[in-house]
């Protein structure tokens, strides 16, 4: 982990040194973004689709595109989970599981004694002290050790007039989570398969200089919530809450975003929200969630961007209970220690191949997480994506 922290140190300290010490000559860049600009507007009146601002790899915001022109965009978002918390801290997933444990304080005295008292009771050698069994607080049958996510989004966005467009999403999902049971065996679970189809109508209130749209999306229950898997001492169950590809319920996903363009650089904002509708056919509801990010960038050269962003999200606890999830099995299946809260840092760059060709990624780590665990935690991320105009 040490390790992990000085390589963000110093990919931090290299992408401020390119975006504040960059030896680029602003009037040159200036004078070939106004070259770019011409160019870019007479591709405009021909079809091609204009940049407005950076647009990070790890959010979905519609582009702006000539009328009647079509972008299909394809976005991988993942997330590497392999530390186990309660609240702000981490926790042992020994000490979680429906086992003795062992209490190496209590001892055992002379053959006349006839209970276990603790070591300061009477001098005894080493070789007298044993293990006694002691229950712990918490008895799950199993417990997650680390988890990996992965999200890819394929997306078909239509501007339909100046003002407006639409865009339609498709997302598949694989989780894979490594389990700890009560017997000590080490297991996995993995499960893949659609998500939740969404789509999303954007309107662009301003565009220039300042550029603020609103986005209202629909996602659809197309995804599964009756996924399983293979677990030790319980054999083909339920997968839990988060490990299922979908929601099983029709939710709403308004958002707004704003973008600030001045000279090279660029200030933007989304904040965005999934709000459900009602319980799935599973009698249960997946807690709403909040997201908001802001970032800031600079064009370094006329193809090559670089950003820093900052993003938070809050998801809540789930509503009702899938009552094929025991809550006891597993503290996966309780829907009181579903939500939490998450700050990260990231950094990006985006590239732009030509002119109706675009790539973006990113990565970072969390730089706080409070979950109403026991439930696995995130340590790194890091999101790609890309898009082209047809």
């Amino acid at each position: 982990m040490k390790y992990i922290y000085i390589k963000v140190v110093q990919i931090i300290l290299i992408f401020f040194n390119m975006l504040f010490l960059s030896p680029i000559n602003s009037q040159e860049l200036k004078k070939d973004m106004q070259d770019d600009s011409k160019h870019l507007h007479n591709h405009e009146e021909s079809g091609s689709h204009t940049h407005k601002g950076i647009i990070p790899a790890g959010l979905m915001i519609p582009h702006s595109m000539s009328v009647g022109k079509w972008m299909v965009d394809f976005q991988s978002m993942n997330m590497n989970m392999n530390q186990v918390m309660m609240g702000k801290n981490r926790v042992d997933p020994l000490y979680l599981l429906l086992v003795n444990q062992y209490n190496t304080t209590v001892v055992t005295g002379s053959s006349d004694h006839s209970s276990h008292t603790t070591a300061s009771s009477y001098a005894l050698t080493p070789t007298q002290v044993i293990p006694v069994l002691q229950y712990n607080s918490y008895k799950y049958m199993s417990v997650p050790e680390a988890m990996f996510m992965q999200m890819n989004m394929a997306s078909l966005m239509y501007q339909a007039t100046e003002k407006f467009n639409i865009m339609f999403m498709l997302p598949y999902l694989s989780n894979t989570m490594r389990m700890f049971s009560s017997n000590y065996e080490t297991s996995f679970m993995k499960t893949s398969g659609v998500g939740d189809i969404s789509v999303t109508g954007s309107y662009k209130i301003l565009e220039g200089k300042n550029n603020l749209a609103f986005q209202f999306g629909v996602s659809l229950p197309t995804g599964s919530t009756d996924l399983e898997n293979y677990m030790p001492l319980m054999g083909k169950t339920r997968s839990p809450y988060n490990m299922q590809t979908g929601s099983g319920t029709y939710s709403a996903i308004p958002s707004i975003s704003y973008n600030y363009l001045i000279g090279v650089w660029t200030f933007g904002s989304l904040i965005q929200g999934t709000f459900r509708s009602a319980k799935n056919d599973n009698a249960y509801k997946f807690g709403n969630i909040y997201i908001s990010s802001i970032w800031i960038g600079r064009n370094i050269t006329q193809n090559f961007s670089l950003y820093v962003r900052g993003s938070a999200q809050k998801w809540e606890n789930i509503t009702g209970s899938d009552p094929k999830l025991d809550y006891r099995m597993d503290p996966q299946n309780d829907p009181a220690r579903q939500g939490g809260i998450r700050y990260d840092g990231l950094i990006g760059i985006t590239i732009n191949l030509w002119s109706d060709l675009n790539v973006a990624l990113e990565g970072g780590v969390p730089v706080y997480q409070h979950l109403n665990g026991p439930m696995v935690g995130t340590t790194q991320i890091f999101n790609f994506k890309v898009n082209k105009t047809l």
